[in-house]
């Protein structure tokens, strides 16, 4: 585990977030991404940052578009 995720993990649980063996759910790092995300608002982001946010979304979508991609050519290939 990445010191970054560590670190999350331990503010995580400082806010009183427990882990799943403690018998409490958490939120995945997906969904505090999409959190932190939602809350964004470009009025308080730099310039620098919009543009990097710009720049990752391009590229999940072209990651996306890639996967969907190949899968369907996986399942044809296995059609054949």
């Amino acid at each position: 585990m990445g010191a970054r995720v560590k670190a999350a993990v331990a503010t995580d649980a400082s806010q009183g977030m427990m882990s799943h063996q403690q018998g409490v759910e958490t939120r995945s790092a997906v969904e505090r991404i999409a959190a932190f995300a939602a809350a964004a608002r470009p009025e308080r982001l730099t310039t620098d940052i919009r543009q990097l946010f710009k720049r990752n979304i391009l590229d999940s979508l072209g990651c996306a578009i890639r996967v969907a991609a190949l899968i369907e050519e996986a399942r044809l290939r296995s059609a054949a």
